[in-house]
């Protein structure tokens, strides 16, 4: 159910690695660029790129620092993804109203937070006619509903970790077909 946003979390954590790796390597390169008598055009850009660099320590605390923001900003997004998926699976099998209160309740929280921030720039895919309609549908049992991630997700500060898993792993979450 979840393989997509797997496979696109390791491609986006490869892609950092891979990222550091080329960094570091730069780094050493221009470490080891001396002046010679008969530049070469490549020598020439390397002292120039080695002129404009930061100090090495610098540097690295840069690379640190702008990995740890990617990395935070991959898995709020891998999170957000894994959690609209789950809300589209639970809403075909489970009645809103049966679901745990916990969620029930975040969910009419983050509602009332979300609509009275549209329309925004940072909600710009959302309509509050969409948003009343799947909820108003939720509410009423009705069998076809759907639920705004966002709703759920509309987080003051950091995304941190014990809220996905309070969300995703409910020990007492039956997941009971809906009834015609």
């Amino acid at each position: 159910m979840f393989s997509d946003e797997f496979d696109g979390l390791c491609i986006e954590l490869d892609a950092i690695v891979a990222h550091s790796r080329a960094n570091a390597e730069m780094r050493a390169v221009l470490s080891r660029v001396e002046r010679q008598l008969e530049p070469t055009i490549l020598h020439d850009d390397l002292c120039t790129l080695r002129g404009l660099a930061p100090e090495d320590i610098r540097w690295r605390v840069m690379d640190h620092c702008s990995a740890v923001g990617r990395i935070y900003a991959v898995y709020e997004h891998f999170c957000e993804n894994v959690l609209h998926d789950w809300l589209h699976f639970l809403s075909a099998r489970k009645p809103f109203l049966d679901l745990p209160e916990q969620i029930v309740g975040s969910y009419r929280t983050g509602f009332a937070h979300i609509v009275s921030r549209l329309p925004s720039p940072r909600y710009d895919h959302l309509s509050v006619e969409d948003l009343v309609s799947g909820y108003d549908a939720a509410l009423k049992g009705e069998s076809t509903y759907s639920l705004a991630p966002e709703c759920l997700t509309h987080h003051q500060s950091n995304l941190r970790w014990n809220g996905p898993v309070a969300l995703l792993c409910r020990p007492k979450c039956s997941f009971r077909p809906l009834s015609s």
